[in-house]
Parts: C-alpha cells; sequence; structure tokens
C-alpha cells in the first residue's frame, strides 16, 4: 500500500466502507483548509435512478471514518472528513451520469445549440431524449456539455 498515493488509499478505504456495489466513490480531494486539511469524498449510486439519502451519507460517513483511522499515518494530522453527493448541478460526463438522470429533464449543448429534454435512455455509445415531443439520440461525442435542468 506504501506505492499508492494518499488519494489512492483514501478512495480504496471509502470504497471499501461502502460495501455493496450498490454505491461508488465518485471523487476524492484532500486539501489544506486553514491547520486543518479538508478530506471530501463524494460519493453517488453506482447506476440507475434514484439517491442518496442524508440518513445514508451519515451511516456511510462513520464507516468511511473508521476506515480512515486504519490508515491514519498518511493522513494530515488533523482533518474534518466530509461526505457528499455530487447534486443536482453537477456536469453529465459519462454514460453512468446520463443512466442517472433518466426521466429527468436535462439541459444539453449539440453544435452550439442549448436544448432540453427528457432523458429516455443511455447506453455507453449514445443518449436518447425526448426534445419538442420527438426521441432524438446522440452519441456522447456530439454533446458539448450537459446537465440536470433545473426548472425553478
Amino acid at each position: 500500500m506504501r506505492n499508492q498515493s494518499v488519494l489512492e488509499r483514501v478512495r480504496a478505504q471509502a470504497q471499501a466502507a461502502l460495501g455493496d456495489d450498490t454505491l461508488m466513490v465518485e471523487d476524492v480531494k484532500v486539501s489544506a483548509a486553514g491547520a486543518h486539511s479538508l478530506v471530501r469524498i463524494t460519493i453517488d449510486l453506482a447506476d440507475g435512478p434514484g439517491g442518496v439519502d442524508l440518513d445514508q451519507i451519515g451511516e456511510i460517513s462513520q464507516k468511511i471514518s473508521a476506515g480512515l483511522d486504519t490508515i491514519a499515518d498518511d493522513l494530515p494530522a488533523r482533518y474534518t472528513l466530509e461526505v457528499t453527493t455530487p447534486g443536482a448541478t453537477r456536469w453529465l460526463k459519462t454514460p453512468r451520469h446520463y443512466r442517472r438522470t433518466a426521466g429527468h429533464d436535462v439541459e444539453f449543448w449539440v453544435d452550439g445549440t442549448r436544448h432540453i429534454g427528457a432523458v429516455t435512455e443511455a447506453d455507453d455509445q449514445q443518449v436518447c431524449f425526448i426534445v419538442n415531443d420527438e426521441r432524438t439520440c446522440y452519441p456522447y461525442s456530439r454533446i458539448e456539455k450537459a446537465r440536470i435542468h433545473l426548472a425553478l
């Protein structure tokens, strides 16, 4: 384990603490925050629609904290652990992100033009939307950027 970076060790401990394959570690960041450091671990469902609720985050935080205790020598002396989810405003970058938004409106750009449509399906090559009552599919390479459309 000594050859792994601190981020890799934190990620491995966090993923082990999650247990089954329904949850995954999306991102790990360790950053200085004054005299302390901040260890931020972003978790998400491994695939499909749904979400992680606050009770789950609380339970998971305790498990991850216990896992990090086993690698305490590799971590900053004083740190704050923050376990979070990506949130509704994250940019969609992977097929898994699109599958997680199935049934929701997504704001996306193709050829410089902004569209809003509901995700109907997403596989490893393309994502399909209902835009203006018509089904339209795009390979991921054509989508310049996308995120969940929040109607206020």
